[in-house]
């Protein structure tokens, strides 16, 4: 069998990989207060982070991001943010919208609200864990419908996410040191 198809070894590309920071999610840390929910009860006051990504896998024409606690509940969600941009700024989660990218825009959340919703301890204070996430997209904008909600939001990414990076911080408790 011949290999005169394959290119040489050398001359493969591999994908740059998707990688997610912010100045107040520390992966693996402690999520500060701010990005706690107040509106659940947290003690927080429901504050989205800035979040800045890297390494646009090819293909990438747009990008998602939510945030979801260890139950799988979103609790923010933002579609259809432009392959341009590659960061959002703290608070831009807010409900407003003024903080978001021009044709982003902000999806139902668990609650029902087009907001961030920090996490909240569970029952007896249990620990638990917040996964901010960017989502590349090889399509312009989502194959969604006006009202959609986080289980839409997941189907379309399902069948358009090129890559994905996390950010995970704990909440409720104090992780060991």
């Amino acid at each position: 069998m011949t290999t005169d198809f394959l290119p040489p070894a050398t001359s493969v590309r591999t994908q740059p990989r998707l990688r997610l920071r912010s100045n107040e999610v520390v992966d693996g840390g402690r999520l500060r207060t701010a990005q706690r929910s107040g509106i659940l009860g947290g003690g927080g006051l429901d504050v989205s982070p800035s979040l800045e990504w890297t390494g646009a896998p090819l293909g990438t024409l747009s990008y998602a991001v939510t945030a979801t606690d260890f139950d799988g509940r979103c609790h923010w969600a933002v579609a259809d943010i432009s392959g341009g941009v590659t960061s959002l700024v703290v608070d831009a989660g807010n409900g407003l919208g003024e903080r978001l990218p021009s044709v982003a825009r902000q999806l139902r959340n668990h609650l029902g609200r087009e907001r961030y919703v920090g996490p909240a301890p569970a029952i007896l204070g249990l620990p638990g864990r917040f996964i901010f996430a960017v989502h590349a997209v090889d399509v312009g904008r989502l194959p969604l419908s006006a009202d959609a909600g986080p289980a839409e939001l997941i189907a379309a990414l399902d069948c358009h996410a090129v890559g994905s990076a996390t950010l995970t911080a704990a909440y409720g408790w104090s992780p060991p040191r």
